[in-house]
């Protein structure tokens, strides 16, 4: 027992003890609302968390989607250049064979001058021939300035998708960033939960 207390009658040390009870029982209630407040701040951050999780969930399979759509997407554009390529080269072998078949025609009308008259209906055939070569070979610049267009809307596409593609990871790092910290908060509203529980069943000091 303190030294402070020898001396002090019977009637001193109940009035004392009765003191320290109703100290002590003083002392419960507070820890006792504080450990509901700090229980309902874990519950409702708790919440919190699962809700950020659920929605970082979301954004990952967003993510997984576009990421899927910009994978189709190059495998096409990369489809189509072949195609292209491809049509190209035919077209441009066409139009080779086509000038050849001009400048052959050309010859021929430069030696069918020579005898306009005997040769006039061979003339009008050579002359009609070339006339249809001109026309394939414009429907041929036609169809690949199509091509041409076609290829460039695929690539603006692919540019836009990537764009969302980065907002998409902006966000979701910006969402990481706010989790750990959320966790940081749970984790030390755990730790001092833990310690009310302690301190409530040990008997305070006597001052």
């Amino acid at each position: 027992m303190s030294s402070r207390f020898i001396g002090l009658s019977k009637e001193e040390l109940l009035e004392k003890m009765a003191q320290f009870e109703s100290e002590f029982v003083a002392y419960q209630e507070e820890s006792k609302e504080l450990e509901d407040f700090l229980e309902t701040e874990l519950d409702s951050t708790t919440k919190k968390l699962k809700e950020m999780e659920v929605l970082l969930m979301k954004r990952e399979d967003e993510g997984k989607t576009l990421r899927a759509r910009i994978v189709g997407m190059n495998k096409e554009l990369h489809l189509l250049r072949e195609s292209r390529s491809l049509k190209v080269n035919e077209k441009d072998t066409k139009i080779e064979e086509l000038s050849k078949n001009v400048v052959n025609l050309e010859v021929i009308n430069d030696a069918v001058q020579s005898n306009l008259r005997a040769k006039a209906s061979q003339l009008s055939n050579a002359i009609e021939r070339s006339n249809g070569y001109i026309e394939r070979i414009a429907v041929l610049e036609n169809d690949y300035a199509l091509q041409t267009e076609e290829l460039e809307t695929s690539n603006k596409r692919n540019v836009e998708l990537q764009r969302q593609l980065e907002r998409q990871a902006q966000e979701r790092r910006l969402l990481e960033g706010k989790i750990r910290r959320m966790e940081k908060i749970l984790k030390l509203a755990t730790v001092n939960r833990e310690d009310l529980r302690v301190s409530k069943f040990q008997t305070p000091p006597v001052k």
